[in-house]
């Protein structure tokens, strides 16, 4: 799918009708029949004005690549963002487990299991 289909597309979901999107995105009708039609590609401040009125990903629109949407785009970068930091903790507790006395990892034991009911259900099937 090229990048006049893929234009389109996203126009279509937005259940707009073409004079009403090349009305609000600012441009010329007249253009944007040409992008659709592939005899015009469009430039990066049309790229841009399409990006913001569709809420498109410009690298979606321009190689078809990555999520459609942009608020995809912040949705998946929370996610890494919360990856990141669950790593980060699972880091500092084997960190923390490795150099803490025997006490101390008692200590968590009985925290977690108070805690998260579930843990014990998890340890059982870890069989740890």
């Amino acid at each position: 799918m090229d990048i006049s289909k893929r234009l389109r597309q996203a126009i279509l979901l937005k259940n707009k009708t073409l004079k009403e999107f090349a009305l609000k995105a600012d441009m010329p009708y007249i253009t944007l029949q040409r992008y659709l039609s592939g005899d015009r590609k469009p430039n990066t401040d049309a790229l841009t004005k399409i990006s913001i009125h569709l809420n498109v990903s410009t690298d979606w629109l321009l190689m078809g690549e990555g999520p459609m949407y942009r608020d995809q785009i912040q949705e998946q970068k929370a996610e890494y963002k919360k990856k990141d930091e669950v790593d980060q903790i699972r880091d500092w507790l084997k960190d923390w487990w490795a150099q803490a006395d025997e006490k101390k990892r008692n200590w968590l034991e009985i925290e977690m299991e108070r805690t998260f009911p579930e843990y014990r259900e998890w340890l059982d099937k870890q069989g740890l």
